[in-house]
């Protein structure tokens, strides 16, 4: 299903405001397919919200934006929802049982080293 350019602008009066929904759109694929799954994976859930962030990491398209949105942080507004949504996902995975501080920072930091590689197609230019 296909968007009209005229729907589109009736939709977003600006390319800004359809790139922050992008983003916000993305931030909620992150929360539901990993942050979720993982509390609800009980006494570890860091191997579930690896295998999931894996699955994410196939969808490059999801992986570029999520760089494009890193990137476009000089942007107040685009730093701002970035800023929020990644501090949401690290306080979330930090207060899942048996995480903490320490553990929640090298999970993120891995995911993060993992995006870049996944975006930079490295696992293809690897085989």
């Amino acid at each position: 299903m296909g968007i009209s350019h005229p729907n589109l602008f009736r939709l977003f009066s600006t390319k800004k405001e359809l790139f922050l929904a992008v983003l916000v759109r993305l931030f909620e694929t992150i929360d539901r397919e990993m942050v979720r799954r993982g509390s609800n994976a009980g006494a570890d859930p860091v191997p579930v919200m690896v295998d999931a962030w894996g699955v994410l990491m196939e969808d490059r398209a999801l992986m570029l934006m999520m760089l494009q949105g890193y990137a476009a942080c000089d942007d107040r507004d685009v730093r701002d929802l970035v800023a929020r949504s990644t501090q949401d996902i690290f306080e979330n995975v930090e207060l899942m049982p048996g995480v903490g501080a320490d553990r929640a920072h090298a999970f993120v930091a891995e995911g993060m080293r993992y995006m870049v590689s996944a975006a930079m197609d490295l696992p293809r230019l690897a085989a």
